[in-house]
């Protein structure tokens, strides 16, 4: 279910509830709108597609391994 089609059923029922249950809901939501995110999640598909490019250039074979990168970088650390 998309998040738009969501919040309106949510709305449809907010009405429905008296006080204490509203403070239920509320604190509900932001209980979970507190939570940290996982970045992850918030790539977007060209962030994700680049990624997943990298992946399966180094599973070719094509990347350069990690210490032959820190040992060009040495120079100017």
């Amino acid at each position: 279910m998309a998040a738009q089609a969501i919040e309106k059923e949510i709305a449809r029922y907010v009405h429905q509830l008296n006080t204490d249950q509203k403070k239920v809901v509320l604190n509900v939501a932001k209980t979970f709108a507190a939570e940290k995110k996982d970045w992850w999640d918030e790539l977007n598909k060209e962030q994700l597609s680049a990624i997943r490019a990298a992946e399966a250039e180094l599973d070719a074979g094509k990347g350069i391994p990690h210490a032959e990168v820190m040992k060009k970088l040495q120079k100017w650390l």
